[in-house]
């Protein structure tokens, strides 16, 4: 299993928008701490300088420098970053896709789903370098897209994603459709226990427990404890929110319980962690 590593230095992450909605992505850190890939985008990423290992409980994924993947949304693993070697840093671009960059069965959810696949899907660097040297060129000019950049940017994603297999494709990108992982992401800030959620849900709370066995591999529980304090140190390193703020409104008993949990978790102090992300709105 890849070990999660304390590092304190800044990042820079520049953000592209388009009518008021994050396209775009660029990030440049020498920060290598393991984070939750369990968002609600669907991102595209080009590991410029650097490289990522991508796992979970059973798998670990190792991509170099130069590799482009996607990361569905609700995908359930961790990413580590590594440093290049050249330059000490680590960067990459991303592109939040939309939906229609996907075309596949949407009957497959529950056939399809593997727990055992790490869920990403790599694509071809050689096919896209058209489209990252776009993806480049904006952020090295702080430019904006217009909706025409936009719409043949993610029309040559999209070309290249239904390039690949259907058999190898659709068991990687089930998770972004799935209902129930959809739902848990919603909760993932609401302490409150498995009975109360299989309700809410609309299921028994033995019903509940068997879905999240089968598509997380562990109880509902500990799967959101997990996700709640990769959230909170997001939190902390994203935004200047004071660490009583986030804590209580994610729902731990106190300040002691929560930096209980945390040190066990990553090894340091909530106190410890850094929140000097320099954020930049390209609009």
């Amino acid at each position: 299993m890849v070990k999660e590593v304390e590092s304190k230095d800044a990042r820079i992450l520049q953000i592209i928008q388009h009518r008021n909605t994050p396209v775009a992505l660029k990030m440049k850190t020498t920060n290598t701490e393991a984070y939750s890939a369990f968002t609600a985008v669907d991102l595209l990423t080009y590991i410029h300088k650097g490289s990522l290992t991508l796992f979970n409980a059973n798998e670990e994924l190792h991509l170099p420098e130069g590799s482009c993947f996607i990361t569905p949304r609700f995908s359930d693993y961790k990413i580590q970053r590594q440093l290049s070697i050249e330059s000490g840093n680590f960067v990459s671009y991303g592109a939040i896709l939309p939906a229609s960059c996907f075309n596949f069965s949407q009957n497959q959810n529950e056939k399809g789903f593997h727990k055992s696949a790490i869920e990403h899907l790599t694509i071809s660097t050689k096919k896209v370098s058209n489209s990252i040297h776009i993806l480049k060129t904006h952020f090295k000019l702080k430019k904006a897209f217009n909706s025409e950049e936009l719409a043949e940017l993610f029309a040559a994603f999209k070309t290249s994603i239904d390039a690949v297999a259907a058999e190898d494709l659709n068991p990687n990108i089930l998770s972004r459709n799935d209902p129930f992982l959809s739902f848990l992401y919603e909760h993932i800030t609401k302490n409150i226990n498995q009975d109360e959620l299989a309700k809410t849900y609309g299921v028994s709370t033995s019903s509940f427990f068997r879905l999240a066995r089968k598509k997380l591999g562990m109880s509902p529980y500990k799967w959101l404890q997990d996700q709640r304090i990769h959230y909170a140190r997001f939190q902390m390193q994203l935004t200047a929110l004071p660490i009583s703020k986030i804590y209580m409104d994610l729902g731990y008993e106190d300040l002691a319980h929560f930096s209980r949990i945390f040190k066990k978790k990553f090894g340091y102090n909530p106190s410890e962690t850094y929140n000097t992300v320099a954020i930049e709105i390209i609009s």
